[in-house]
């Protein structure tokens, strides 16, 4: 029999949010078995679940009662990865000027904002590991009997599997990199060394001067202040102009960064299930975050809780 996990200490973390540049507080708790990963803001407390996310601003949006929180899929991914099933987090963001003023005329969001982390999610890895302790209650392990979906017709597939825990593959071909395609038995282990510090790859931004793609992302979200939190060091991975110089600089030797970016997000959805998929691989070719959404729901009910 599993049992639930949370955190054996409180976390602290100070990062910048993508859309807008303000920092973020966030504090993780631990928290009673059966909680799940709540988030706790001063609109109030959004659950991570299923029923409250939809795809927003090229991310999963939680939003429930009136409170909303952005950004969640590279958090959620890292906390299943390293087991963490029970967790309360406070957001709290420290508005820049900018955001106050357009506060001041009502036109700020009112979303809260998860940041980056250190290398993407592997300074929050770091603080995770050996950070754990178990619950004296059995986890819901969730299993597949049938396959459901179609790589190229849905984007993804689910299908039962003889090992345990959750296995992605994942598929994708962008301009110059090319095919690329992977699978990940999902662990802390292979999380933290294979999927950590991938970032998202831009592939709609245009190729223009830093200075300029700089001034561009400064104002285009304006409800959440004039500035940006995108660092191409450890936030946004640019369109790749030309092979080589790229796979001298890679974060991993491999050169394949997007297809594990691909993992990791996929990984975000599937943290928002209600229990931890166990013999199950799921395939992804292409999909989004609101495939995924859209997907995970029409799974959902073929899910037998073991």
């Amino acid at each position: 029999m599993e049992l639930q996990n949370t955190l054996g200490r409180i976390i602290d973390f100070e990062g910048r949010e993508p859309y807008g540049g303000n920092k973020v507080f966030l504090r993780f708790h631990p928290a009673e078995p059966d909680t799940g990963i709540l988030f706790v803001t001063a609109k109030g407390n959004i659950e991570a679940k299923l029923c409250n996310a939809s795809e927003y601003k090229s991310a999963i949006l939680l939003k429930d009662n009136g409170s909303g929180v952005l950004h969640v899929e590279h958090l959620l991914a890292t906390l299943y990865a390293y087991g963490i099933d029970n967790a309360m987090i406070e957001v709290n963001r420290m508005p820049s000027r900018s955001f106050s003023f357009m506060a001041k005329l009502g036109l700020a969001t009112e979303l809260e904002v998860i940041p980056d982390f250190e290398n993407k999610t592997y300074g929050l890895c770091q603080a995770l590991d050996k950070n754990m302790i178990p619950q004296k209650v059995p986890r819901r392990l969730l299993r597949l009997e049938q396959k459901i979906g179609d790589m190229y017709k849905d984007r993804l597939l689910f299908e039962p599997e003889n090992k345990e825990g959750l296995t992605i593959h994942a598929y994708t071909d962008y301009p110059v990199l090319g095919a690329q395609e992977l699978s990940i038995h999902i662990n802390s282990e292979s999380y933290n060394s294979e999927i950590s510090r991938s970032r998202p790859y831009a592939k709609h931004c245009l190729p223009l001067p830093d200075v300029v793609l700089d001034a561009l992302a400064s104002i285009f979200n304006p409800s959440f202040g004039i500035g940006h939190g995108f660092d191409p060091e450890n936030g946004i991975m640019f369109p790749v102009t030309a092979k080589k110089p790229y796979l001298a600089k890679a974060i991993y030797s491999t050169g394949d960064e997007p297809v594990r970016h691909t993992i990791m997000d996929r990984l975000g959805a599937i943290a928002l299930l209600p229990g931890r998929l166990d013999h199950v691989k799921m395939s992804a070719r292409f999909s989004g975050h609101a495939n995924d959404i859209k997907m995970l729901k029409r799974v959902l009910p073929y899910l037998r809780v073991e």
